[in-house]
């Protein structure tokens, strides 16, 4: 009777370390998501803390789990608090069920798909003789000086010839012209809304490709410009400012207001998806 009543007790200590466990589990995952809506977790997701190997990663679960990617991409970045900074792969787990309950998680979830779902090319062309590259860095952030104390919201692709107008700029996803025209600051510049609701800004374009205009519909992959190095002026058309780029800006529109996201893991997400031109079709 003794040897039943301990058995039994074993069990019942078992399943209390289990429940208490869970009931760890449960508390932390809604500190998690509580916290959403904080200011760091605002601005952590807003960096895109990524490494290569959460981009590869991402790759691979988006082509196993077509349907459901962005529910463990948000799941994993949660429980990373938003910083892939190490050097691990993504951690695919089981995505506990109450999270489909959560409202909060339901826009973390959308606002990874609007990043990641309708991007396809790399907004620069390759020169396929070989003979000149683009080349960027992680500048998000970082300070500028130019119309005041400001801060660098995007990512500038720069070129190893530093000569406007070489290199070809090309549509990173469909969608539609929102915004085209002379900026003080982006000298020319188009704005595109893709079909998920991202915005994708590219600036300082020596000229546009012939025939764009606001409101057009564009395809993933279309010639819109050619970089260069206009802007930081009022006057339309000055150049020399600084040395050639694209600068590339990833906006998502969130209560009526449009977000930056780092686009630095997006680019390196569709490195790899250049299109080819030649020198004499630039011309």
């Amino acid at each position: 009777m003794k040897k039943k009543h301990g058995i039994i007790s074993i069990k019942i200590g078992i399943l209390a370390i289990l429940l208490i466990v869970l009931g760890i589990s449960y508390l932390q995952d809604a500190i998690w998501l509580e916290r959403l809506d904080s200011k760091e977790s605002k601005f952590a997701f807003r960096a895109l803390s990524f490494n290569q190997e959460t981009i590869e990663s991402l790759r691979q679960v988006k082509k196993e789990n077509p349907s459901d990617w962005d529910k463990k991409l948000a799941f994993a970045m949660i429980r990373q608090d938003f910083h892939f900074e190490q050097k691990r792969d993504l951690e695919v787990r089981t995505v506990p069920n109450y999270y489909n309950y959560s409202k909060k998680f339901g826009k973390l979830r959308k606002s990874y798909r609007e990043l990641f779902t309708d991007i396809e090319y790399f907004p620069v062309g390759e020169d396929i003789d070989g003979k000149e590259h683009c080349f960027y860095e992680n500048s998000w952030y970082s300070e500028r000086a130019y119309g005041g104390k400001r801060v660098h919201e995007g990512t500038d692709i720069m070129t190893s010839n530093n000569k406007r107008g070489y290199f070809p700029v090309y549509s990173m996803t469909d969608g539609r012209i929102e915004k085209k025209g002379w900026l003080k600051l982006g000298g020319y510049r188009i704005g595109v809304r893709a079909p998920g609701g991202g915005y994708f800004y590219y600036a300082h374009m020596s000229e546009y490709a012939p025939n764009l205009e606001e409101g057009d519909i564009i395809k993933a992959g279309q010639l819109i410009g050619y970089v260069g190095d206009t802007g930081y002026s009022e006057v339309e058309g000055t150049t020399g400012n600084f040395d050639v780029h694209l600068h590339v800006g990833v906006y998502l529109k969130q209560a009526g207001k449009e977000i930056s996201v780092n686009p630095y893991w997006i680019l390196k997400y569709i490195e790899d998806k250049k299109v080819p031109f030649h020198l004499e079709g630039n011309e």
